[in-house]
């Protein structure tokens, strides 16, 4: 009887084994898929348009705020127009600051939003990409070669889950996914023809 029970768990664990060996372990370089992602970088750098303009408002503002304060030199610190002049100053500042800061909330609010929504669809490339190729286990890791002059490019690398992968790699495959086909390079040439 103990034969047989050997027997057939030696028989289930060999069916077991035989069914993960046809599922693939994969590895997918996201910082890499974020970089090439024409979609994603056209939106970032909407955004960056976006706050290098603020930027100029913020500057004017300061140089509104500036001439103001050099006006409220001129006047008599003891009259009561300084005081009133020096309230709106204030109140000025206070205003400024406070619709700077809710406009920066509101940047990093639509940058994590950008980041979100590109993360989504490349998860759901991915898992798409998995279920069409019988891909079990994706592995994040990072594909750059490690600067040895550079002590986070060398801790990046140290710290790296993968050591080592076969040709296992379906960073390109999804990027050409998500692209549509398109690389970065075509993109950047076609913007540069127009």
């Amino acid at each position: 009887m103990k034969n047989i029970s050997t027997l057939t768990l030696l028989v289930l664990l060999f069916s077991a084994s035989s069914s993960f060996a046809q599922q693939q372990v994969v590895v997918v370089d996201m910082g890499k898929i974020f970089r090439e992602h024409i979609s994603f970088k056209s939106q970032i750098a909407a955004l960056q348009k976006e706050v290098e303009g603020f930027k100029l408002s913020i500057q004017a503002d300061r140089t509104k705020i500036q001439s103001e304060s050099e006006a409220l030199s001129a006047i008599d610190k003891s009259s009561p127009n300084f005081r009133t002049k020096e309230a709106e100053i204030a109140k000025m500042a206070a205003d400024m600051q406070l619709g700077h800061n809710m406009k920066n909330r509101d940047f990093m609010e639509k940058e994590a939003k950008v980041y979100y929504q590109t993360y989504v669809q490349i998860l759901t490339t991915v898992q798409d990409f998995c279920r069409k190729n019988n891909v079990a286990l994706v592995v994040r890791f990072n594909g750059e070669a490690i600067d040895p002059n550079n002590r986070t490019s060398v801790l990046a690398g140290v710290n790296n889950v993968v050591v080592y992968q076969d040709q296992k790699d379906i960073t390109a495959l999804i990027i050409t996914a998500i692209n549509g086909g398109a690389s970065v390079a075509n993109q950047n040439n076609g913007a540069t023809n127009r």
